[in-house]
């Protein structure tokens, strides 16, 4: 008998692509359900960058040259995105939703009642922190708070840490949960590639969205701190803090050991790179660490619990003692010994987290019924 598995419709949402680690997740979702099989229709105002006859796109009505952003065009999609589900989910009575985002998963309530469909949200950071490490006031977060209870009911939860998952179901007690766990990011391992010849000067990276979470001005700091020692820093990357960085490393004299050079792809840096300094005062997904670890990279980050759930000594540090982050930089750089620790411990936390994630985030959208299903 040919397989039921095959027969899933599944309904999701996001406004647009764009760089960064959450979209690179969702795509590869997406790319895993249809490679199983499956059909994906998704609501965005841009088409994703998936070519495939069974993934549909059903495009919001926004002008093409108007920017996807500020207040008013953020009311408009809350309103269009849900309608437009709701609209999607009567004509094609989908059999799984999914989102990974809290608002895009109270969105797709209404289209959840109609149809009964399994709905499932992965939520890849925490955004009440976020928000309130950007300043938003009282009643945002008690708006965020709102929108995240409502999008949590009747879903099966996937937070990508422990962390993540005790913090968000902390503030939700009694939320009606269909399920909850944990499906931490993994390490894909890049293929061998021709390292840059080995450099007496140091090569440090940052990388990510350049906000006060990231915590960009701590490395800053340790450059400060490691001027003049054969230490260059490469900041990838861009964000609402850009400029304010490139002004504070100017006036820390750092112009001529500190770039800052956008968004880039990291997989063609990587082998001009030695060393990856992470300091976030807080994460949901580090994705550059990952990515880090599957390219050998040695890497430092912030003693947080969400990089204490992937990393381990002596890959992690203070966030209030800069001067032991220049210190390990500069024994990794004057060292073999501890460079060959730091590499070890990379290896390790990189063979913990090699697992199949594309299987087990498929089988969280589809779910165990669906799944015994398709082998009767």
């Amino acid at each position: 008998m040919e397989s039921k598995r095959h027969q899933a419709r599944i309904l999701t949402a996001y406004y647009r692509p764009k760089p960064g680690g959450l979209c690179r997740r969702y795509f590869r979702l997406i790319r895993a359900l249809l490679a199983a099989g499956h059909s994906v229709d998704y609501v965005a105002v841009k088409a994703f960058p998936i070519t495939h006859p069974r993934c549909t796109f059903h495009r919001l009505p926004w002008p093409e040259h108007w920017r996807t952003a500020g207040p008013v065009f953020w009311v408009w999609l809350h309103l269009a995105c849900m309608a437009r589900l709701l609209s999607v989910a009567r004509t094609l009575r989908p059999t799984h939703l999914f989102s990974f985002s809290i608002n895009y998963g109270a969105l797709m309530q209404p289209a959840r009642l109609i149809t009964g469909a399994r709905y499932s949200i992965f939520l890849r950071a925490d955004s009440l922190r976020n928000n309130r490490y950007k300043g938003h006031g009282r009643v945002i977060l008690a708006l965020e708070w709102l929108v995240e209870r409502m999008s949590l009911r009747n879903a099966h939860l996937y937070c990508v840490s422990r962390a993540l998952l005790r913090d968000v179901r902390g503030r939700h007690r009694g939320a009606r949960l269909a399920s909850f766990g944990v499906l931490p990011n993994d390490v894909v391992a890049r293929p061998a590639q021709l390292q840059a010849p080995r450099s007496p000067v140091l090569r440090v990276a940052v990388a990510g969205v350049l906000e006060p979470r990231k915590n960009v001005e701590l490395a800053l700091k340790v450059a400060q701190l490691c001027a003049g020692q054969g230490i260059s820093w490469s900041i990838f990357g861009d964000g609402p803090d850009r400029r304010r960085l490139e002004d504070l490393a100017a006036s820390l004299g750092l112009r001529e050991c500190v770039a800052f050079l956008g968004w880039q792809d990291l997989g063609e840096a990587w082998p001009s790179i030695d060393v990856l300094v992470h300091p976030s005062v807080h994460e949901g997904a580090p994705n550059v660490v990952l990515e880090a670890l599957g390219a050998g990279v040695m890497v430092l980050a912030s003693d947080i619990p969400e990089h204490a759930e992937l990393l381990g000594s002596p890959l992690l540090l203070d966030l209030n003692e800069p001067e032991a982050w220049a210190r390990a930089l500069r024994n990794i750089q004057a060292d073999d010994a501890c460079a060959d620790a730091v590499r070890s411990a990379v290896q390790a936390a990189g063979r913990k987290l090699s697992f199949d994630w594309n299987r087990q985030a498929a089988d969280a959208v589809l779910g165990p019924d669906f799944a015994r299903d398709a082998a009767e």
